[in-house]
């Protein structure tokens, strides 16, 4: 039997988005970002059309042991059968940012889960079923991950011009981009006066990644990076 395939064309170049990759050097967990949306519908419900943009968004993290219904796009392309990280982020902080709704930054995880099946699909979109395998919040990261040595990141997060800072507590979040064309972002923990790189994201026309870890970043190149930035928020 072939195996299935979801995958979907890139609506600039029309040929259809890369296989993301697998693993990153310096991060424990390499996962998919911005290519679903999470839903609490059960397999047995209606589900709305695949044009149908207008639907409530899931506000609850997933749990191992379950499976959840979400609706994939754009950069995903993963078989049937096959296992992926992801990001999950609320509802409030999916649509508008975690500078917009800093409270759901602990409330965000990293998901590993398997395609169980296919539930209904176009040349954009489609609804599939997932089994979810393992959650790691990001607020547990510092906790569960070896630390390792951060430098060269904190510029690598300033890298385009003009990046951007929040805080929001003990986190900080750094944006920076070519004029939308590509970008990095980094979610930033302080510690017992260190600073931790928990999470980091990258992307551009044909990929979209986040990474989980703990990178320890040198005071001296964050005070550097910081110098850089524009505050907001």
């Amino acid at each position: 039997m072939d195996e299935e395939i979801i995958v979907f064309e890139c609506t600039v170049c029309h040929k259809n988005y890369e296989k993301a990759k697998k693993d990153h050097p310096d991060f424990e967990i390499t996962g998919l970002d911005n290519v679903m949306d999470w839903s609490d519908f059960r397999p047995e419900d209606d589900l709305p059309g695949l044009d149908e943009r207008i639907w409530a968004r899931s506000e609850k993290a997933p749990t191992a042991g379950e499976r959840r219904i979400v609706q994939v796009h754009s950069h995903f392309h993963m078989t049937v059968g096959e296992s992926f990280w992801t990001l999950f982020t609320p509802a409030l902080s999916h649509f508008n940012g975690w500078d917009s709704h800093p409270e759901e930054i602990e409330a965000s995880a990293f998901v590993r889960c398997k395609v169980e099946r296919v539930l209904d699909r176009n040349g954009q979109r489609a609804w599939v079923e997932l089994y979810i395998e393992e959650v790691t919040l990001l607020s547990e990261l510092c906790a569960i991950v070896p630390p390792r040595d951060g430098s060269g990141y904190a510029e690598h997060l300033g890298l385009y011009r003009n990046p951007h800072i929040f805080q929001w507590q003990d986190w900080f979040l750094v944006t920076s981009s070519a004029e939308g064309d590509l970008g990095v972002w980094g979610l930033v923990r302080k510690t017992a006066g260190h600073y931790h790189l928990v999470t980091m994201g990258d992307w551009d026309f044909h990929l979209d990644m986040a990474y989980g870890g703990n990178l320890i970043l040198p005071e001296p190149e964050w005070d550097e990076m910081l110098s850089k930035c524009t505050w907001y928020g």
